[in-house]
């Protein structure tokens, strides 16, 4: 089976970033369709860069995405909030559970999934290549974006739906003065909007 072929790249960004690194006009400008940024982690710590890049991001023509970096504790209060900081609109990218610290397993993963979709979204699951197939048994369920720093795509068990691919953790984006973690998305950029996005 042939291997899905790239058709955007985008940054993601968090508090590691300087804002005043990032010029989201030329970002937009240089053919990046979303800019996926840290919303929360846990149920207590909010980013505090999130309020002011989502305000920008959504100022200009990009999508705007946002993740719940999920800490190993019961996932109710972490999605309740993350509900509270992201204040996710019409024309959001779908939520992101960031599924990566030590010690996160299947079951608390798959319920922050799940309570989610409870609340009527539709999330995407970011994940190592190891820890998706290793401890998550590779679910076709939901949206994959995958991370694994290496040169070339892994191949992935038949039936994952492959958001997208965070290659690089140090990459160059246009726009940005420093290098940030950059995904090859594998989706037509045409559908995010109608298929990815909060309707």
């Amino acid at each position: 089976m042939a291997k899905p072929v790239a058709t955007a790249h985008f940054p993601d960004i968090s508090h590691y970033t300087d804002p005043a690194s990032i010029d989201f006009h030329a970002v937009a400008n240089g053919g990046v369709p979303l800019v996926i940024t840290k919303a929360s982690q846990g149920s207590h710590y909010t980013d505090p860069t999130y309020a002011g890049f989502a305000q920008r991001i959504r100022s200009v023509p990009l999508i705007l995405g946002a993740y719940c970096y999920l800490n190993v504790a019961p996932e109710g209060p972490q999605v309740a909030h993350f509900i509270d900081v992201a204040h996710l609109q019409k024309g959001d990218l779908q939520p992101v559970i960031d599924a990566e610290e030590a010690g996160l397993g299947k079951d608390e993963t798959f319920a922050a999934m799940e309570d989610l979709e409870g609340r009527g979204f539709s999330p995407i699951l970011y994940a190592s290549r190891s820890f998706f197939t290793d401890v998550l048994g590779s679910p076709t369920k939901w949206w994959l974006w995958m991370a694994a720093y290496r040169a070339t795509l892994p191949t992935l068990p038949v039936g994952v739906r492959l958001f997208a691919w965070q290659h690089a953790d140090a990459a160059s984006c246009p726009g940005i003065a420093h290098p940030v973690d950059m995904s090859y998305l594998y989706v037509p950029v045409a559908d995010l909007k109608t298929k990815f996005c909060i309707v």
